[in-house]
């Protein structure tokens, strides 16, 4: 599964809400995830403090969903003592992710300089008797010219090693981003047009699952909720074993 979370509503413009708000959220938000019962979890948005008497939300969110093995890493770190807003991208597994960088991507030197620096979450753990890395990717929002230069480099990071990438790409199907990434033969996904944004009007399709070309997708969701303003995606797949032919 891969989901935009939007830091569980903790914010709206410049304002933080209740924490008690907040945790009602990642409650419903971690009981939706458990319904689904996935392996793997891609999270995006996830809030590690976000204001006044603010919480840590993945190790929340892992509990809710009955799935106590995680990781994040923080992209955005922002604001002024005690009201502060840090977030990022996590990882929930039901194997021992191995976590192994929270890498920076290309972005505006004005963003930086006010704490907001993209990165993506890699991990690395064995599916089907191989090591696989794990990529939880946000690409920006702000400026579509950056976002084929943050593919690039993810790319680059993930090289010839089997690797899911999921996240918010903020890319429909045929944008430069997605087709350099598709360019490579190497990733499968559904780029049929499902939409996935925004959550009360999905118009758009920017949240994907790209998993290894010889992976085998056997089931594909965009779950309605209106938690978020992104949907979650959950897609199932036979993973070939180490010494298997392409399926």
């Amino acid at each position: 599964m891969t989901y935009n979370i939007w830091m569980s509503g903790a914010r709206r413009g410049p304002v933080f809400l209740r924490p008690q708000h907040v945790a009602e959220r990642v409650r419903r938000m971690g009981e939706l995830i458990r319904a689904h019962r996935p392996d793997l979890v891609f999270l995006q948005e996830v809030a590690q403090e976000a204001g006044p008497g603010s919480f840590d939300q993945t190790p929340q969110l892992a509990e809710a969903a009955g799935m106590h093995m995680w990781s994040f890493g923080a992209s955005v770190n922002t604001g002024l003592p005690f009201y502060r807003l840090v977030r990022g991208n996590a990882i929930l597994s039901r194997w021992p992710p191995e976590v192994v960088t929270n890498q920076p991507l290309p972005g505006r030197p004005l963003l930086r300089r006010i704490g907001i620096q993209y990165r993506t979450l890699w991990c690395r753990t064995l599916l089907g008797g191989r090591e696989v890395l794990l990529a939880s990717v946000h690409l920006t929002a702000l400026f579509s010219g950056t976002r084929p230069r943050q593919m690039e480099q993810i790319l680059d990071f993930a090289g010839d090693q089997p690797a899911l990438l999921a996240g918010d790409f903020h890319a429909e199907p045929d944008r430069p981003a997605l087709d350099r990434l598709l360019a490579t033969d190497k990733f499968t996904a559904p780029l049929d047009g499902s939409p996935t944004c925004p959550s009360r009007a999905p118009r758009r399709q920017i949240d994907y699952l790209f998993a290894p070309a010889d992976w085998q997708l056997l089931e594909y969701t965009v779950i309605p909720s209106d938690l978020s303003d992104h949907l979650p995606v959950l897609a199932t797949y036979r993973v070939p074993g180490p010494n298997e032919a392409t399926p």
